[in-house]
């Protein structure tokens, strides 16, 4: 019998070689790597819809021939966290979008639990989808959502314009004064603060994503509105400015988002001046 399984194994090991070597298997590979590139391409022009949904055919299509490809995965992930995000306007629309983005992430970090952007966009996913559902959502998705960002923050701290940084920004942004002050005994251990956070972190967070990224114009939006929220219109004014004075293409890969948020950086000058 041993001498059975041994043949076998040595068959096993031949064919397996041969397929590596084969044309078939060199096509394989060309033919995920091609589906990926011509994603890439069309998602370069992601500000028109069509091509957005181009891209997005074209990742899905490259994972039906690899369905454990990381690379096709994570950019799938943040092509539907885009779409929804960015493009869908009804709720059940965007919920199903963000809903694809956390099952294509899900599988990016079973592949490798330490993807930078496979955590990142389940994170992102996960949180868009808990704002749509609403406070109680977001709350219980938090820990979650801090524990892969964690990760992004271990494996590359500066990923897609300082996102980490933006993330606690937006948490101290959107939680309640009076509940800021006890969040850091419900957090991690890493993420706790003596004294408790205040309002100002707000800042700090969005200051840090900026030193990252500063031609990133959510970051300035962003540290914009808390500005507003701490009643420091002059500075809120500012970063608005900057936004609108500033050309998209100042940060060539990020000019799509870039568009949008001189258009958000519009309306809420606008605001002000009322």
């Amino acid at each position: 019998m041993g001498g059975k399984n041994l043949g076998f194994k040595i068959f096993l090991g031949m064919a397996i070689a041969f397929l590596i070597m084969s044309p078939f298997y060199i096509s394989f590979s060309q033919d995920v790597e091609s589906l990926i590139k011509e994603g890439d391409k069309l998602w370069a022009q992601r500000g028109d819809i069509d091509k957005l949904k181009g891209s997005i055919a074209f990742y899905e299509n490259a994972l039906r021939v690899d369905p454990k490809n990381e690379d096709a995965l994570v950019k799938l992930c943040h092509a539907y966290c885009y779409m929804g995000s960015y493009v869908l306007i009804k709720k059940a629309e965007k919920k199903e979008m963000f809903e694809k983005g956390i099952k294509t992430g899900e599988s990016a970090v079973e592949i490798n639990p330490q993807s930078a952007g496979g955590n990142f966009w389940l994170a992102i996913n996960m949180g868009r989808l808990g704002e749509l559902k609403g406070a109680v959502s977001s709350a219980f998705m938090l820990p979650k959502v801090i524990k892969l960002l964690d990760i992004v923050e271990e494996v590359e701290p500066g990923y897609f314009h300082g996102g980490y940084y933006r993330f606690w920004g937006r948490v101290f942004y959107k939680t309640p004064g009076f509940i800021l002050g006890i969040l850091s005994k419900t957090l991690p251990e890493k993420h706790r603060k003596p004294g408790g956070y205040t309002k100002e972190d707000q800042i700090i967070s969005y200051l840090d994503a900026i030193k990252i990224e500063p031609n990133f114009f959510m970051n300035h939006v962003y540290l914009a509105e808390s500005y507003l929220q701490l009643k420091r219109l002059n500075l809120a004014r500012e970063e608005l400015e900057w936004v609108i004075n500033t050309p998209v293409g100042i940060l060539p890969e990020a000019m799509p988002e870039n568009n949008y948020w001189k258009e958000e950086a519009k309306k809420l000058l606008e605001e002000i001046k009322k």
